[in-house]
This record gives structure tokens, C-alpha cells and sequence, in this order.
């Protein structure tokens, strides 16, 4: 770890790697203590156009921290802490070097456990590190983007100190370009961080590499370009993301753009309106930083190129929804009025506005407050049974709703022996399932592949209360009507748009 000032620059480059540290002492031929370099050092030389073949004598720090003798363990690491230093060297009056004392020997695992929070140990952080850094050469030539300067640091040891001071402590580091030089670097961190190195076989993009943690322990992860450095308080982002139930979560920045010049304001036809003077304009940027779910990982197939941008707008496009939804409400009209004659009771007649589409278009009414307007109707209609009726006892319907393309299945009719009103709803979640006649409610996730059912109680008598008081309310100015007028006019397009299926055998569009 030490190194005489007559060597060139990738000399020490190549020295800084194979131990894995940060820093090196620089002596003569007597051992005695001249300076230190560090990886910082270099990086700053190159930038001011230092080449590789240059000497170190010119670049190295000659003005280092020493001790003439070894302090205890205690005062030690408060001079690490204090000066931000690799490490010491301890040295005689005649400043040759007796002992080197190094910030990874003292600083050890132990220490970063104890600054692990139980609550973050299903978290992990991957900080992409493949890139060629074309952008930043030709400074990128020499050393990989990752371990670029800030300051006396590189940017992926900010990045890492950051998610530390979270007391993460779980890293994986997705690299390509450069890849020996990012592994020599990570040597330092051996007993102090729990790491993975992960070497892509082929250029992945900022996102295909993440198709290696589908079998990872951790249940969430950050995910990190490695030159962004985000000053935020990283609980509030976790919370933030597990309060909205988000699957990924997008760190964004927001930035104003001022315009410093009036600017021409145009219609169409690109005539002259007017002048908008100096606008400013508001927008959110992408940091580079995000919050993923394990689970949205499966939906990376095999180890293939891409870039995180896609990823998200792919998700955005497969994101979890409402597929499909059921509704159905069926019982025996003889048996609905047991005290009267059924063929006298007005359900029985046409003429009367009976049916079972109109008389049991409940559920019609509740897949619409679900899930909004209806776009298209197939549907079918009529009278099937041997009752003695004139209104239809039968109506099956396809719906397709405009919100998210939702399709619906409207099953009514008056002929089962034994009441039944159900519903299920079908997503990419799971399914829900419920019956008013038993009054449950089943549920099934998908994520945990499990059933849970739940009993609700509730008096279906009270709904009629219910309607008397808004009624009241209504003629007292009170509060705004439950169902609008505009509501109850689609469930009449609805209703006659499957009647008009029935006629013409085709698909109604209800504009």
C-alpha cells in the first residue's frame, strides 16, 4: 500500500485496484512519508488533462494526516470521522512509516449492524452501474461513471452513505463497462455492507438487469441510475409509496423554466393573438430514482435489453385493472307475491312496464355507478318459460364499459325456484365475489393466493328508509339527489339498447 512519487498515474491505478482502496502512501526509497494518493486524486488530475503516463509527483497530497503513535480505538475513529480520511499512518520522528491504520479495520461489520433497522431488512437498492458514461468522457475512458468524483468522494460511495444513513444495507450493483475496476473499488466494502455485484453478460439497458432479483429476499427495492444523488428524506418516499399502494413509484424533481423573452402567441392557422410575456413554465423531471414491488419484476421475460422508460410505460399498459364483471339477480314470480295471483300482479304485464329487465335492472344500476357509462350493448331478451305472462322472464347482456374497456354480463330473469342475487368482479388482483341473498362477501388474492370471506350485516328493508328520507331531504332543499336525472337516463339507453340487440341480432353502440 505504498508506492514511491517516481511512478506514473495508471501505475497507481492499477495498485489502488488490486488492494481495493480508496488511498495509498507515497514514500522514498528510505520509507519515508511523503504524502498520500487517493482515487480522488487521480480523478481530479485527469479531468485537468493530467495523462496516465504523468508522474504522481505532481498530483499526490503532500501535506497528509499522520500520528507519531497509536492513539486508542476509541480517539481513532473519532480522527476518521473528524478528517474523512482512508487512513493513518503511523510514523517515527524521522517520519518513517511504522504502521498503516485502515477506516474499513475500524469501522467493521459489527458497527454498521448495529445502524441496520429491522424494518428495512425486506428492502434492497440496486444502483445501475453498466453505463458507458458517454456523456462524461473522455473522463470515462479511464475510469467507469460510478466511481467519478464529488468532491474527496466518487458518487456511488455518496449514493451508498445515503441508503446507510436509511440503515439500508442490502446493495446490488448491476455492472458491465468497466466491470474489474467497479469490483476492485467494492473490495473496501467487504465486511462492512451486504453486497452483490452483478455482471451483465451483454449490454441490459437500465432496466434488464433487474430480471436477476425475481428470487431475491427483499420485497421492495430502490432502484438508482448511479450518478444521481437525491437530498431526501427517504422514509417520507417509502411511506409516500406504501400509503398510495403504489407497485412502482417514480422520484421526480420539479423544475421552472422562464422564458426571458416575450413570446408570439399563434391560433391554428398560425395568425398573430398576442404576446405572452417572459412565461414561466412548470415541469417535473425524472431524478432517475425509483420505489419497485418485487412482484412487478415477473413481468421481465428472460435476461433482454431494456431501458427503465419502457419498463414503466410497458407496466403502465399491463397495470392491474378490472377485467371483467358479473351481475345477477333471478326468483320465481309465482312465488314473489305468494298472497296473490302472479298472473294478476303488474311484473306479469307488458303493457304495465313489467319484466324482468325492467323490474330487476338493479343491477344494471349498480355496474353503472362502478363503472361508469356504457359504450357498447349485445343482448337478449324475451319471453322463454311456459308462465303465463306477457313481459319477458329472461334477459342476458353483454356490457362494455367505456372507463378502462371493462366488460360486464347482466344476467336477470323471474324463473328460479330459489332466490338469487350475486355478483363477481374479476381483476388482475384477484376476484371478488358477493351474494345479498346470504350476505357475504368472498375474496380472493391473487398475491397470496387465498380466499377470505366476511358475512356483512344488512337489512336489504332499509334501502327503502333510505329512499323516503332522500326523498324528504329533495323537497327540503337539503342535499343533492343520490342518482341524477343524466344517470337515470343511460339506464334507460342501456335497457333499450338490449331490447333493440334483441330485435336486429346485433351490437348496439350507445353514443
Amino acid at each position: 500500500m505504498k508506492v514511491l512519487k517516481n511512478i506514473n498515474i495508471k501505475k497507481a491505478i492499477t495498485i489502488l485496484n488490486k488492494y481495493g482502496s480508496k488511498t495509498i502512501l507515497v514514500v522514498d526509497k528510505n520509507n519515508k512519508l511523503l504524502g498520500t494518493l487517493s482515487d480522488g486524486d487521480i480523478r481530479k488530475s485527469i479531468i485537468k488533462g493530467f495523462n496516465l503516463k504523468n508522474s504522481i509527483e505532481k498530483i499526490y497530497n503532500d501535506k497528509p494526516f499522520f500520528l507519531y503513535k497509536k492513539e486508542e480505538l476509541r480517539n481513532i475513529r473519532k480522527i476518521f470521522l473528524k478528517k474523512k480520511i482512508d487512513l493513518i499512518p503511523i510514523v517515527n520522528k524521522q517520519l518513517k512509516v511504522l504502521e498503516i491504520i485502515f477506516f474499513k479495520d475500524i469501522f467493521d461489520n459489527q458497527e454498521r449492524e448495529k445502524k441496520v433497522d429491522e424494518k428495512y431488512k425486506n428492502y434492497g437498492v440496486v444502483i445501475m452501474a453498466g453505463g458507458k458514461g458517454i456523456r462524461m468522457q473522455p473522463y470515462t475512458k479511464v475510469f467507469p461513471k460510478p466511481l467519478l468524483p464529488i468532491g474527496n468522494e466518487t458518487v456511488i460511495d455518496i449514493i451508498i452513505s445515503k441508503f446507510l444513513n436509511f440503515k439500508i444495507n442490502n446493495f446490488y450493483i448491476t455492472t458491465n463497462y468497466k466491470y474489474k475496476i467497479i469490483k476492485d473499488h467494492f473490495k473496501k466494502y467487504s465486511k462492512s455492507i451486504n453486497f452483490k455485484l452483478i455482471k451483465e453478460k451483454k449490454k441490459l439497458g437500465t432496466a434488464g438487469s433487474l430480471a436477476y432479483l425475481k428470487n431475491a429476499n427483499e420485497d421492495v427495492f430502490f432502484i438508482s441510475n448511479c450518478d444521481v444523488v437525491i437530498n431526501e428524506d427517504y422514509k417520507k418516499i417509502i411511506n409516500f409509496h406504501h400509503k398510495n399502494k403504489n407497485d412502482l413509484t417514480i422520484i421526480a424533481s420539479k423544475k421552472s423554466l422562464k422564458i426571458p423573452y416575450g413570446v408570439c402567441l399563434t391560433d391554428k392557422k398560425k395568425n398573430f393573438n398576442g404576446f405572452n410575456e417572459k412565461p414561466k413554465y412548470d415541469f417535473l423531471f425524472n431524478t432517475g430514482l425509483y420505489v419497485v414491488n418485487k412482484n412487478i419484476l415477473k413481468n421481465l421475460v428472460g435476461i433482454n435489453k431494456l431501458d427503465m422508460d419502457n419498463f414503466i410505460l410497458k407496466l403502465k399498459k399491463r397495470k392491474k385493472k378490472i377485467i371483467f364483471a358479473r351481475a345477477e339477480c333471478g326468483f320465481y314470480l309465482p312465488n314473489w307475491h305468494p298472497w296473490e295471483d302472479y298472473r294478476k300482479f303488474y311484473m306479469a304485464s307488458k303493457s304495465q312496464g313489467g319484466g324482468a329487465l325492467l323490474d330487476t335492472s338493479h343491477e344494471i344500476n349498480y355496474l353503472q355507478r362502478l363503472f361508469g357509462k356504457v359504450s357498447k350493448i349485445q343482448g337478449l331478451v324475451g319471453k322463454f318459460s311456459d308462465l303465463d305472462i306477457t313481459s319477458d322472464d329472461l334477459s342476458l347482456s353483454i356490457l362494455k364499459f367505456k372507463k378502462n374497456n371493462v366488460i360486464g354480463n347482466v344476467h336477470l330473469d323471474l324463473l328460479q325456484f330459489e332466490k338469487s342475487r350475486t355478483f363477481k368482479i374479476i381483476g388482475t388482483k384477484g376476484v371478488i365475489e358477493g351474494c345479498f341473498s346470504k350476505n357475504t362477501i368472498k375474496i380472493y388474492d391473487n398475491l397470496k393466493k387465498k380466499y377470505f370471506t366476511k358475512n356483512i350485516k344488512y337489512n336489504f328493508n332499509n334501502i327503502y328508509y333510505t329512499q323516503l328520507r332522500q326523498f324528504w331531504a329533495l323537497i327540503k332543499n337539503k342535499k343533492n339527489n343520490l342518482c341524477t336525472a343524466k344517470e337515470a337516463y343511460h339506464t334507460m339507453q342501456i335497457i333499450e339498447s338490449i331490447r333493440k340487440s334483441q330485435l336486429s341480432g346485433k351490437k348496439i353502440t350507445i353514443k
